[in-house]
């Protein structure tokens, strides 16, 4: 499941307010060396392996194992609901995780 618009648009418009970076969207990540087609995160800060998934109320089974994968390599993978978004605890999440990568990788 990926983020409603309207969601989605909010959640841009946090991060532009914060000062962050904009993320990619519709990230596919390699993994394993392999086409990171089985995996596609709403908004990505790959240099800082950060990963947002919006709107994920329940998660099936394939997408579990693929997001272990992807921890497995570092990934920080952050799923949030809408309400999430809407309270400001999503983008709260985002700025701690990457500022928690800067700290790994500087």
């Amino acid at each position: 499941m990926t983020a409603t618009r309207e969601i989605s648009e909010m959640f841009v418009e946090q991060v532009r307010a914060a000062g962050l970076p904009n993320p990619e969207r519709a990230c596919a990540p390699a993994l394993n060396g392999e086409s990171g087609d089985a995996l596609r995160f709403d908004y990505a800060w790959s240099d800082r392996k950060v990963a947002v998934q919006i709107g994920h109320e329940s998660e099936k089974r394939h997408e579990r194992a693929t997001r272990y994968v992807a921890e497995e390599q570092g990934w920080r993978i952050c799923l949030f609901t809408d309400g999430m978004v809407k309270c400001g605890a999503a983008i709260v999440t985002v700025i701690a995780a990457l500022a928690e990568g800067e700290v790994k990788d500087g």
